[in-house]
């Protein structure tokens, strides 16, 4: 299963998305209980506009992990891009239940919350996500800060070695 995943990783990313659906459908063939390759393998039917297939592999995925936030984000997306609001801010509740930080599921949400003219609940996950990005930035920026401070004694330290 990891080889034909690991080929299928590599196709996609070189935009051989024929090439990375054959090796994530043996991914699957070869372990049908590995959620990873059945999220791999909806990846790829989505990114050929093939939904419905994607649609399955990410229930399949649910069979094996109800709890997976991914899968349901994914057909959280799918209804959205469907029109299918309802069921999107359904699936998309299971994916921040689960995953309360992933920001791209609670903007989805969000989206489909004002799609449904739900603008008040919408606000609420759209404030969350723009908190979560203030959070990562500045995660981002301390990080960076101490990066360069640690730079900065190792260089001292190398001078005071010499």
């Amino acid at each position: 299963t990891g080889l034909y995943t690991a080929i299928g990783r590599l196709a996609g990313n070189a935009t051989e998305v024929a090439a990375a659906i054959d090796a994530f459908a043996h991914a699957v063939a070869a372990n049908p209980n590995d959620p990873g390759a059945h999220k791999y393998l909806a990846g790829a039917f989505l990114q050929q506009d093939r939904v419905d297939e994607a649609f399955i592999e990410f229930l399949a995925t649910l069979l094996i992990d109800p709890l997976d936030a991914d899968a349901h984000a994914g057909i959280g997306r799918i209804h959205l891009d469907a029109g299918r609001y309802a069921d999107a801010v359904e699936a998309l509740r299971r994916a921040v239940d689960v995953a309360p930080n992933d920001t791209e599921a609670r903007y989805a949400l969000a989206t489909a919350l004002t799609r449904l003219g739900k603008t008040q609940e919408a606000a609420q996950e759209f404030d969350r996500v723009e908190e979560a990005q203030h959070r990562a930035f500045a995660e981002r920026r301390r990080k960076m800060s101490l990066d360069v401070l640690k730079e900065e004694a190792a260089r001292r330290a190398a001078e005071v070695g010499r």
